[in-house]
């Protein structure tokens, strides 16, 4: 009995997602691995606009430090509605960060174009990579490795 408990424990989908876990498979690729630095979360307002520490329960967030505009974030949200505002922030970042790129600098514009947005549950999931998705194939593989259950 023991056994099958146990196997039915590894193999049941999970909902819940080690955000620590998370951020060191995203640091550890070949998108992320270097120069890559975690913002404080207690400034998490001044980074995308209309999200505030009272909207999310944990958060990892690192931005590029090499002058490209990389960047992975997974924040889980309090609740649901905290979930929606914080998609919607992160969506008018990236979007901002297009218009500011569309002239200035047709690679980052590129890489830009790729940006990623994941909501599952209350987490919502951004990277920004290459104009490839990178980002975005390491999210799903991510989910895939641990057994995420994907269809809510």
């Amino acid at each position: 009995m023991i056994v099958l408990t146990s196997i039915y424990v590894l193999i049941q989908p999970k909902t819940k997602i080690d955000i620590n876990k998370f951020s060191e498979f995203m640091l550890t690729s070949s998108v992320y691995y270097k120069d890559m630095k975690e913002l404080d979360i207690s400034n998490i307002k001044e980074h995308y606009s209309g999200v505030t520490v009272s909207d999310v329960s944990s958060a990892k967030v690192f931005v590029s430090t090499d002058g490209t505009t990389r960047e992975f974030a997974i924040i889980e949200a309090n609740s649901p509605q905290s979930a929606d505002i914080i998609q919607s922030a992160i969506s008018s970042y990236c979007n901002e960060l297009m218009k500011k790129y569309q002239s200035e600098n047709a690679e980052e514009y590129e890489r830009l174009r790729g940006y990623y947005i994941r909501r599952t549950r209350n987490y919502v999931i951004l990277t920004i990579s290459d104009s490839t998705r990178s980002g975005e194939q390491l999210v799903e593989s991510y989910l895939d490795k641990i057994n995420y259950d994907k269809r809510a």
